[in-house]
């Protein structure tokens, strides 16, 4: 029995961020669907965040739980609002 090998890559992204990811400018919308692609737009957004003090080096190993580290209003964590 022949025919061609079909490989199945993972998801890394959800649509959103994929589709956000285009409009940026950091994936070129045919390789949106290549997990690679889309793993390396990630890590240039990342890098271009840390680079202008958006984010530090810290925060991008996170738990998913402490990924807003300014909160909801816009304080940060451990501290209170308004």
């Amino acid at each position: 029995m022949g025919g061609a090998v079909v490989r199945l890559e993972r998801r890394v992204a959800s649509l959103a961020v994929i589709t956000k990811l285009v409009e940026l400018g950091y994936l070129q919308p045919g390789a949106r669907h290549r997990a690679t692609a889309v793993e390396r737009a990630i890590d240039r957004l990342r890098s271009d965040l840390v680079r202008q003090g958006v984010i530090c080096d810290s925060n991008l190993s996170s738990s998913l739980k402490d990924e807003d580290q300014r909160g909801l209003l816009g304080t940060k964590i451990g501290e209170r609002g308004p």
